[in-house]
């Protein structure tokens, strides 16, 4: 009987990955603070651009001028606002049923409507019941009957004319004075407005430049704790009509009357705007079948104006070991109000460590009757490891 002694340099080892790499790529697991999708200038333009807001509006209008109404109708429009529909008040008078069909309504005239008590009393109604108002001149004073003493945010007001431009913003992260930087109530001569004291419990967002109200605000208003006004102190068509007297078109008219339109109709319950980090790849680290990763936090806005709490909800915080494969991270953004809205993204781990294979000699004996002899991976294995752990030997 001869005994041959095979050498076995070497064998090889199958592991296994545990999860695919994505499109091709990989990304150190070293990330730190990861870039949001959006930052927080981004979300507050959205802000004015979510579905929830003013989708529906009424134009309780006065003009003695069809071009007039049309200015208004196509630049609300063209801002985004999908109806805008006109109810003629020099001719009759809206009932609470047909002003409750609407998220927000617009009160304008250009003098006394057909029944200013009967207007002042239907829209008062529909404040008590929870409607919101954008008020603009000139329906103040007798022009509405005791609308304006009763539920007007200048209750005293008296009617002026004046070259009057944008003077202080109060409040510049106020969502009805997102975008406004200019504004001038004329183009040439002098433009109309009114005077007079802010209601008390009201808030003054902006002044012209001599300290007259421009825009003036109230929540939780009227009789339901539930409404909202807007104040804004200009005529609502513009100079493109070829009046000179009109607010300048140039300037940012629209977007004082787009903004509040859409935070007035926001008092039903806007949720906040949540922002997560972008996706994540990672290799795990060296020896070990998993990986610490870093991540920014999320970031939310609330378009009522309020504050955002925003916690994390699902998955291990930055800084953690993440296993290998797919892991869901969620934020929840929570307003003042209980609304909440989440946003996730999926942190993915890839095992790419090759495994370390250690053999060991061995001596065998030929079977005399074939002349062969067998042997499995595990004759010849010598404490061969994988960071994620081995699945499968085979020798070759």
């Amino acid at each position: 009987m001869k005994k041959i002694t095979f050498l076995l340099l070497c064998f090889v080892l199958s592991f296994g990955v545990h999860a695919q790499q994505l499109n091709g790529t990989s990304s150190n697991n070293d990330v730190g603070p990861t870039p949001v999708k959006s930052d927080l200038s981004q979300l507050e333009g959205l802000a004015n651009r979510t579905s929830r807001m003013a989708n529906n509006v009424l134009f309780l209008e006065g003009s003695p001028d069809p071009t007039w109404e049309a200015d208004v109708v196509n630049k609300l429009t063209a801002a985004g606002i999908p109806t805008v529909d006109l109810f003629d008040i020099d001719a009759a008078t809206p009932t609470l049923a047909m002003l409750q069909m609407y998220d927000v309504v617009i009160l304008s005239t250009d003098g006394a409507a057909l029944d200013p008590v009967g207007l002042g009393n239907v829209v008062g109604q529909y404040v008590d019941a929870g409607g919101h108002v954008v008020n603009m001149m000139f329906a103040v004073n007798s022009n509405v009957g005791n609308f304006s003493i009763d539920y007007g945010l200048l209750p005293d007001a008296n009617f002026a004319s004046g070259s009057q431009s944008l003077g202080t913003i109060y409040d510049a992260g106020h969502p009805v004075m997102q975008g406004v930087t200019t504004f001038s109530n004329f183009v040439s001569g002098s433009g109309y407005l009114a005077t007079g004291t802010v209601r008390p419990g009201a808030t003054l967002l902006a002044d012209y430049g001599d300290g007259t109200p421009l825009a003036i605000i109230a929540e939780n208003y009227g009789a339901s704790g539930t409404a909202r006004m807007v104040y804004l102190n200009f005529y609502t068509p513009s100079s493109d009509t070829g009046r000179a007297d009109f607010w300048d078109a140039s300037t940012d008219g629209v977007a004082l009357m787009v903004n509040s339109l859409n935070w007035a109709a926001g008092a039903v319950g806007m949720p906040p705007i949540i922002s997560c980090p972008a996706d994540i790849m990672a290799d795990t680290d060296p020896g070990v079948c998993n990986a610490v990763v870093n991540f920014a936090d999320a970031v939310a806005i609330d378009p009522d104006g309020g504050t955002v709490t925003v916690t994390q909800t699902m998955g291990p915080t930055s800084g953690s070991m993440f296993p290998t494969g797919d892991t869901i991270v969620e934020f929840t953004a929570t307003d003042d109000e209980g609304d909440t809205a989440t946003c996730q993204f999926t942190v993915t781990v890839t095992d790419n460590e090759a495994p370390v294979a250690v053999c060991m000699d061995i001596t065998l004996e030929v079977d005399p009757v074939t002349g062969m002899v067998s042997i499995v991976p595990a004759d010849v294995d010598n404490g061969s490891s994988d960071n994620c752990g081995i699945v499968d030997y085979s020798i070759s």
